[in-house]
């Protein structure tokens, strides 16, 4: 198995995630960590603010690497009903007016399923996108376990995908 045959067998792997998530395309990273922190590199700016909800794996497992790596602050909201964001947690949170006093908002992220075993809605998740484009920011789905969670809500994993504009998800996990 040469450096030929595994770049081949990669490419394969990273068409295959495209096709099941319905995304343009898809790149392996060795880890969740690796994707969700280049997910928040490529949608944020040095400054930014990210929208989390407080107990997700990006706060709880990743040692601050977003402020490390990428420069942005993170406001964490502790949900009001669930254990997953809603719009209504986020919309107060945003940033929608300019200010020097304030981050812009960059980036959303929403965890499904969560690492307890909730799963959120496709109601609430279609809500959180909607809400997010409304106002230009950008979602990022940490989908560790994107595959429970499409099993758990007997959908396509494509389907939960589709309300996001980054998603990662883990080979070791469901």
């Amino acid at each position: 198995f040469g450096p030929r045959a595994f770049r081949t067998a990669l490419w394969h792997l990273q068409r295959m995630a495209a096709e099941l998530l319905g995304t343009e395309d898809a790149l392996f990273v060795p880890s969740g960590v690796f994707g969700n922190q280049c997910a928040i590199g490529v949608h944020t700016s040095p400054g930014d603010e990210v929208i989390v909800a407080e107990t997700t794996h990006v706060i709880d497992h990743e040692a601050g690497a977003a402020a490390a790596l990428s420069g942005v602050q993170m406001r964490t909201v502790v949900p009001s009903r669930a254990t997953y964001l809603t719009a209504e947690d986020i919309l107060p949170r945003l940033r929608t007016v300019a200010d020097v006093h304030h981050p812009d908002t960059g980036l959303i992220i929403v965890e499904n399923a969560l690492a307890e075993g909730t799963v959120m809605p496709l109601a609430a998740m279609r809500e959180v996108a909607d809400l997010a484009r409304e106002h230009g920011v950008p979602v990022h789905l940490d989908g560790a376990r994107l595959f429970n969670a499409a099993v758990a809500l007997d959908v396509p994993a494509a389907e939960i995908a589709a309300f996001a504009d980054s998603i990662t998800f883990c080979l070791s996990k469901g």
